[in-house]
C-alpha cells in the first residue's frame, strides 16, 4: 500500500494570503520595536497583547503555506522542522 505525499490542489486566494502575511510581519516588526522602547508597564502589556494578535495573523498563514499539498509523514516532517526553528 503506497501513501501519497501530495493531495489535490486546494484553491488558495493569493491576495488574501499575502495581505494577512504582510500585515502580520509589519505589525510584528513595529510592535517589537515599540515594546523595546517603552518603559511603562501597562503600555508594555497592551503592546504585547497586540504583538500576540499580529502573530496570530502571521503564524496560521505561514503554516498553511508550508503544509499546502502535503499529508502524512511528509507533512509531519515539514511542520516539525518549521516549528523547531
Amino acid at each position: 500500500m503506497s501513501v501519497k505525499t501530495r493531495t489535490k490542489q486546494a484553491i488558495i486566494y493569493p491576495s488574501a494570503f499575502l495581505i494577512m502575511l504582510g500585515v502580520g510581519i509589519v505589525m510584528i516588526g513595529i510592535l517589537i520595536l515599540s515594546i523595546n522602547f517603552t518603559h511603562i508597564i501597562p503600555v508594555s502589556f497592551v503592546l504585547y497583547s497586540l504583538f500576540c494578535l499580529s502573530l496570530s495573523l502571521f503564524w496560521p498563514q505561514a503554516m498553511g503555506w508550508i503544509s499546502h499539498g502535503y499529508e502524512g509523514e511528509t507533512l509531519n516532517k515539514l511542520l516539525s522542522l518549521y516549528n523547531l526553528s
